[in-house]
């Protein structure tokens, strides 16, 4: 038999799985003898979903994946050393972190609160300037590598 407070956490987990699963989010839970590769394989199949995500609700993130393109193929056509391409690399996953930081930000926002709250409208804002931070200095790390070559 249960005790009261252990249905309470139970019944307080069912709440959360409903909450998350009523908004289409994905709560990873381990089983019970899942291997090791197993979980880590699962882990990768979350994380390549929420890239999907990104890319298929985020419009910023789509040209995000433009100027990657179009950064790959500069880098190629004008033939940049490794040095180069070692800042070209950091620079774009800096933008993509900050890119998927932000979109994972709003989302926890959205699920916490329907209406706006001051608070969390300014989490929003500071997450969505740490990406225009992280694209400036990704703009002036791209001109350093092509500037010369242009």
């Amino acid at each position: 038999m249960t005790s009261p407070a252990a249905f309470d956490y139970l019944q307080s987990e069912a709440a959360v799985a409903h909450f998350f699963n009523n908004r289409g989010l994905n709560m990873y839970q381990a089983k019970v003898g899942d291997s090791v590769l197993s979980r880590r394989i699962d882990s990768l199949r979350c994380a390549v979903a929420g890239i999907g995500h990104l890319l298929r609700t985020q419009v910023h993130a789509r040209v995000h994946a433009a100027a990657t393109m179009a950064v790959v193929a500069a880098g190629i056509a004008f033939r940049v050393d490794g040095r180069g391409w070692c800042w070209l690399i950091a620079a774009m996953g800096a933008v993509w972190a900050a890119e998927g930081f932000n979109t994972a930000v709003e989302l926890l926002a959205d699920a916490i609160c329907l209406e706006h709250h001051p608070l969390l409208g300014r989490a929003k804002d500071v997450a969505a300037g740490a990406v225009l931070i992280a694209s400036i200095a990704a703009a002036g790390i791209g001109l350093c590598v092509f500037g010369a070559r242009l």
